[in-house]
């Protein structure tokens, strides 16, 4: 993504136009185009070692989740607006869509 981003740049785009071009918000292209390439090797590399991190973690999330019926639903629900955030998609937007698209008659 951040090579995209240094690359839209240069061609002179507004950071709106690349914001929709890639379907992400201006506040990550704005943090996007700040960073040189060594900022985000190290953005990466952290990244990398906050994951190692919390991997021990995942399990002890799991159990807990699992553990109450009502919680595999907030999970689920969790997991989608984590792959929203992923993605760079607002998800009461896409929920929004979701529900228009998808009404019964």
């Amino acid at each position: 993504m951040y090579h995209e981003v240094q690359r839209l740049i240069r061609e002179e785009l507004s950071f709106t136009a690349i914001g929709k071009t890639l379907v992400i918000d201006r506040w990550t292209v704005k943090r996007y185009s700040r960073m040189s390439e060594s900022d985000y090797a190290s953005f990466v590399e952290s990244k990398e070692i906050r994951d190692k991190l919390l991997t021990p973690y995942e399990s002890l999330a799991h159990d807990k989740l699992t553990a109450h019926p009502a919680a595999q639903r907030s999970a689920m629900l969790y997991s989608l607006f984590a792959t929203c955030k992923l993605h760079y998609v607002n998800p009461i937007q896409w929920l929004t869509y979701v529900f228009e698209k998808h009404q019964r008659p």
